[in-house]
């Protein structure tokens, strides 16, 4: 066989060298602009689903854990030794917060709620870079922060939609758990993007709602309606579907 016949096609041959190129291109990048960059798109990912769900001031979720992580930190930082119910490790991090803090969480929380969003995202991204780059060399550390920004904003985008809904029995709940019932179309229109199941003015809503959670981040569309999210110009759909939902044939969150 001739060395011609053997020569791969040009389409190929192109596209390998465009690949050669362009990995080239990104071995040749400082981390630290590539890092910057997706550390901005986490941190933009991050505000929007801030801006998006419901919370108290600084509240956004409370399960129960945070209580004992954050009495543990105040205890250990006047000398006592907590139980370890949860550990220690996230109490020794919060102790100098707790000591200027003191005893009540709520006080706490906008020190807590930086010190993950400023410090320890920032040290999660580059943690994953500097593994994947330890494995496999510069551009398979900046392949694995680019997965971990996506499955970071992914989650995010996914944030539950029903929180919206009222609890289903305001006298049955605990902190962290409250049942919720599943609108008639709801499963159907997350599994397959359909909404025409659901109630028309939850149908609304819930479009709304997804393209907060799920529409092109800098979008002038979806900036909008995260303003008017916020501003409670749709809770009169959530107002309407609420009055006229039947209280049957719904299961429960």
């Amino acid at each position: 066989m001739s060395s011609q016949a053997a020569a791969p096609p040009r389409a190929v041959a192109a596209a390998a060298d465009r690949l050669r190129a362009t990995s080239a291109f990104a071995v040749a990048l400082r981390p630290a602009y590539v890092l910057g960059g997706l550390l901005v798109v986490q941190w933009l990912a991050v505000l929007a689903l801030a801006l998006t769900v419901r919370h108290n001031g600084w509240l956004y979720y409370a399960g129960g854990d945070q209580l004992w992580h954050y009495s543990g930190a105040y205890l250990l930082a006047h000398g006592h030794l907590p139980p370890s119910f949860v550990g220690f490790g996230w109490s020794i991090l919060l102790m100098p917060l707790a000591l200027v803090a003191g005893p009540n969480l709520v006080s706490a929380l906008p020190g807590i709620v930086l010190l993950n969003t400023l410090v320890l995202l920032p040290v999660a991204l580059l943690c994953v870079y500097g593994i994947g780059a330890r494995i496999a060399g510069r551009l398979f550390g900046y392949f694995a922060a680019v997965l971990w920004v996506r499955r970071t904003a992914r989650r995010n985008r996914q944030a539950v939609d029903i929180a919206r809904l009222p609890v289903e029995d305001p006298r049955r709940w605990r902190i962290g758990h409250f049942g919720r019932a599943l609108p008639e179309g709801y499963l159907h229109a997350r599994e397959t993007g359909d909404a025409s199941r659901m109630h028309p003015d939850l149908r609304r809503y819930f479009e709304v709602l997804r393209l907060v959670q799920s529409g092109p981040l800098l979008d002038p569309e979806r900036l909008r309606a995260i303003l008017r999210l916020n501003s409670g110009a749709y809770d009169g759909l959530l107002e309407s579907y609420l009055r006229s939902a039947p209280s049957t044939g719904r299961s429960r969150s």
